[in-house]
């Protein structure tokens, strides 16, 4: 349990500064070691952070728009053919949905296939495949830089200046013991 979240969102800010400003200096290998790393470091400290209670519950219940491509006919996926995705799965048609930053953040800590999609002189990285363990045999969803950049800056910008704690009359079935916990950003406290 995280007890203060400041040292994690620096070390997120740190992280975020140093992809937007440095993967343009960095050649090809280390820049796809690099964009890796800022992918599975950043979702472990957002969801260690939606775990804790350290965001707001705007930022807290967010999601992504992600395409889910659906695998292909009688494929399974292994260890030994997990990098060869543009086989194991259709790219011709694909459904848009909404993903929750948590479930994303999930599927790049347990991912079991992630690649990195660049434009044509691999310069810049605009999109992530990524599937987990769970849903390998089932599909699997490209996130565009761009939303999980947004993401990652969101968290880092979030503040809570106000949680409250409730507990039902009646429904004491809820996730945390039955108590219900309401977090309000500075703009939302101000607001209210």
């Amino acid at each position: 349990m995280i007890y203060n979240s400041r040292y994690w969102k620096n070390k997120l800010l740190v992280l975020y500064q140093k992809y937007t400003k440095s993967l343009k200096y960095i050649n090809f290998e280390n820049k796809e070691d690099f964009v890796e790393y800022y992918c599975f470091e950043s979702a472990f400290i957002i969801r260690k952070l939606i775990d804790s209670n350290k965001l707001s519950n705007y930022c807290d219940s967010r999601a992504i728009g992600v395409n889910r491509y659906l695998i292909q006919d009688s494929k399974n996926v292994t260890i030994f053919n997990r990098d060869r995705v543009e086989k194991l799965y259709d790219f011709s048609k694909y459904n848009r949905e909404d993903k929750k930053v948590r479930d994303i953040c999930n599927s790049l800590i347990h991912s079991f296939c992630f690649t990195v999609l660049w434009d044509e002189n691999f310069r810049e990285s605009f999109k992530f495949l990524v599937s987990s363990d769970h849903d390998k045999d089932k599909y699997i969803y490209e996130v565009s830089f761009e939303n999980w950049d947004a993401i990652v800056w969101e968290v880092i910008t979030d503040d809570i200046c106000s949680t409250s704690w409730e507990k039902p009359e009646k429904n004491y079935n809820d996730k945390k013991n039955g108590y219900k916990c309401k977090k309000r950003t500075t703009k939302e406290f101000l607001d209210f």
